[in-house]
């Protein structure tokens, strides 16, 4: 459900966009890309992400959460929403370090994460907040918002730009990554995929 962006050392360029119709539901897959400016699929995904982020600031729930204020420019939002993936991905050392408070991450909503993270590996060397694999994390995330709709799509977005950005100053809330996890395995059983005719 969640698309992976894969960096490329090669010239070849972007290539297509295939779908695994191996897993349950799709994924979207933007195969052997180093940037993937004016590909149609970047633009779904920025569009996708633009909408998301305007129902959320007019949902009288969610819009005062800080890091909708906070989160002006869209790679900052696809930053934070790259640092949540990250987050989720390293729920190992989480609980290492709360271990009062031992959050869970069911099956699918892991593979969904590592396959993003695998596919979107860090340059280690490169201090996080420049690290360009984030922002594609962020956008791999959105993807999945564009293959299939959940009822809770807005929350588990603004729920993941808060986690995201939230961690990028090491403000770490166990409870809420908890939550976040939780709600990730709703959206994926409430999903259906998008009509897009």
């Amino acid at each position: 459900m969640f698309g992976t962006i894969q960096p490329t050392t090669s010239s070849n360029g972007c290539h297509g966009l295939d779908t695994d119709k191996t897993a349950k539901k799709g994924h979207l897959l933007l195969d052997s890309c180093h940037a993937i400016t004016n590909v149609p699929l970047e633009l779904n995904i920025r569009e996708m992400e633009t909408r998301l982020f305007q129902m959320a600031i007019k949902n009288n729930y969610i819009k005062d959460i800080p890091s909708l204020k906070e989160s002006i420019l869209q790679n900052d939002r696809l930053h934070s929403l790259g640092m949540a993936v990250t987050t989720v991905a390293n729920i190992d050392m989480i609980n290492n370090a709360y271990p009062h408070q031992k959050i869970t991450v069911d099956m699918q909503t892991a593979k969904i994460v590592n396959e993003i993270c695998d596919n979107t590996p860090r340059d280690k060397a490169i201090d996080i907040g420049k690290d360009s694999a984030i922002n594609n994390r962020g956008k791999a995330f959105i993807s999945g918002f564009i293959a299939e709709s959940s009822p809770i799509d807005v929350t588990h977005y603004a729920q993941a730009l808060d986690i995201g950005y939230r961690s990028q100053f090491n403000d770490i809330d166990p409870v809420m990554i908890d939550q976040f996890t939780g709600l990730w395995k709703i959206r994926l059983e409430t999903s259906k995929p998008v009509d897009i005719h």
